[in-house]
C-alpha cells in the first residue's frame, strides 16, 4: 500500500498514426479534479500530484483515444521526488482519487512497450533489477533488455497495474527517481532488415528511436525514410517496439538526426521519440562516422522539443541539468523549464539536434551514466491543425 503523501510528477505525449486527433477529444472527458495541476500543450500534458490520481488520468486518456487496429504510441515520464514537490501540500481536493476509475469505458486490450528507471543521486541501485522482476504481475511477458531497461508485453489493464506497484516499490527506497514509458498499440514488424547487422568497433552509444507519422499509410511511411538512412558505420537492429542503433557517438547521433530529417513531411504530425545512453568515452576519429552529413545539411525546418536529462550516480545531477539547460538557454533554444520533468525547446531541426549532442557531450564530463529522453515534433502541422487545449 502507497503511504498517504506519495505524490509523483508525470510528463506524458499520445501519438496515433491516422488521419485524425481523436487525442485531443479524449482530454475533455477526462476528470481533473483529484489533481494538484495539470497543464497541456502541443507538446504534451504534465499531471502532478497523488500518484493514484496521475494514474487514474493518464490511463483513462489512453483509453479514450484507444481504437482496435490504431496503431498509437504513448510516451510518458513519471518523477518521484522533484524538489519543488517537497514544499507543495497535496492535501487531495476529493476523497475519490481515482475519479475517472468508473466513468471509462469497460475495455482491455494488448499492448507492448518498454520502462527505464533512473534513480537519482549516488545511491545503491544494484537490486533494482531483482526487485522489479519479482513483483507479482499478470502480463504475458516481462524480460530485461539491459541494465535498468525491460521490455513489457500484455493487457493495458496488467501493464499500468504493474508500472504502479514498480513506482510504489521504488518509492519505498529511492527519494528521487524516474520511470520512463513507451507503450505501442497495435504494433506490427516493420519489415526492413530486422537481423542485427554487422558488428562494428568502437561501440559507445546506444539510441532506441520512434517516429508516428499520423497517416494511415505510416508502414510505408516509415519504410521509406530507413530506406535513405545510411547505417553503415552503426549497428542497427529493428523490433516492433523501435529502431536501435549502436555506434560511436558521431556515428549514431548523425544516424538518428538523418532518421528524423528525412522523414518530415509538411503539413503533417510526425512525433519523434528517443532514449539515448551513454556507455563510455569515444576514441574514434568522428568525422569519419557522420556518413549521413551531406545528404542532410541542407534539410532545415523549425520544430519544438522536450529533452529530459538524468545523471546517474552522482548527487551534483542538478547541477548537471541546470548547465544543458543554461547552453540552451544561450542559444536561444529554450522556452519553458520543467524542473526534473524536462526541458521545452523551439527552433530550428538542425540546431536542435546539434543541441542534444552537445548536451550528450557535457554530461559525459561529469559521468559515465547516463540518458538523455528526447521528443521532437515539426511545427508545420500546428498551422493547419486545431487543438482545442483547454481543460473542463
Amino acid at each position: 500500500m502507497m503511504g498517504k503523501n506519495d505524490v509523483a510528477g508525470l510528463y506524458f505525449s499520445i501519438s496515433e498514426m491516422s488521419d485524425s486527433f481523436s487525442v485531443m477529444d479524449a482530454v475533455k472527458k477526462i476528470d481533473h479534479s483529484a489533481l494538484y495541476e495539470h497543464t497541456s500543450s502541443h507538446m504534451g500534458s504534465v499531471y502532478r500530484g497523488r500518484i493514484e490520481s496521475v494514474f487514474d488520468a493518464y490511463k483513462a486518456w489512453f483509453i479514450y483515444m484507444y481504437e482496435e487496429g490504431k496503431h498509437a504510441i504513448l510516451t510518458a515520464t513519471i518523477v518521484h521526488g522533484d524538489k519543488q514537490d517537497k514544499e507543495i501540500d497535496f492535501t487531495p481536493k476529493v476523497t475519490n482519487l481515482r475519479l475517472n476509475e468508473a466513468k471509462t469505458p469497460n475495455m482491455d486490450f494488448d499492448i507492448v512497450g518498454r520502462f527505464s528507471v533512473y534513480v537519482m543521486g549516488d545511491e545503491d541501485t544494484d537490486d533494482i533489477d531483482n526487485q522489479l522482476l519479482s513483483i507479482d504481475q499478470e502480463l504475458n511477458g516481462l524480460t530485461q533488455v539491459s541494465k535498468g531497461e525491460y521490455e513489457l508485453r500484455g493487457k493495458f489493464s496488467h501493464v499500468t497495474a504493474y508500472i504502479e506497484q514498480v513506482y510504489a516499490k521504488l518509492a519505498t527506497s529511492f527519494d528521487h527517481f524516474a520511470i520512463d514509458l513507451k507503450y505501442y498499440t497495435h504494433s506490427p514488424k516493420i519489415d526492413y532488415h530486422s537481423e542485427r547487422s554487422q558488428k562494428k568497433m568502437g561501440i559507445t552509444t546506444k539510441a532506441s528511436i520512434t517516429t508516428s507519422p499520423m497517416t494511415v499509410n505510416y508502414m510505408e511511411v516509415i519504410n521509406q525514410v530507413l530506406s535513405k538512412v545510411d547505417n553503415s558505420a552503426v549497428e542497427a537492429a529493428m523490433d516492433d517496439i523501435a529502431t536501435t542503433y549502436r555506434g560511436n557517438q558521431a556515428a549514431v547521433f548523425d544516424v538518428i538526426k538523418a532518421y528524423y530529417l528525412h522523414s518530415y513531411k509538411e503539413e503533417q504530425y510526425n512525433a519523434f521519440v528517443g532514449t539515448i545512453r551513454n556507455s563510455n568515452t569515444d576514441q574514434m576519429n568522428q568525422k569519419l562516422l557522420r556518413v549521413n552529413q551531406s545528404a542532410i545539411e541542407d534539410i532545415d525546418f523549425d520544430v519544438i522539443a522536450r529533452f529530459s536529462l538524468f545523471p546517474l550516480g552522482i548527487d551534483q545531477y542538478h547541477d548537471v541539468i541546470q548547465q544543458a539547460r543554461d547552453e540552451g538557454k544561450n542559444r536561444g533554444l529554450v522556452i519553458q523549464d520543467l524542473d526534473i520533468y524536462g526541458t521545452n525547446l523551439s527552433g530550428s531541426v538542425q540546431d536542435v539536434m546539434d543541441f542534444f549532442e552537445d548536451v550528450y557531450e557535457l554530461t559525459a564530463t561529469h559521468t559515465d551514466q547516463f540518458a538523455i529522453e528526447i521528443i521532437v515534433k515539426a511545427t508545420s502541422w500546428m498551422n493547419h491543425t486545431t487543438m482545442d487545449l483547454s481543460h473542463d
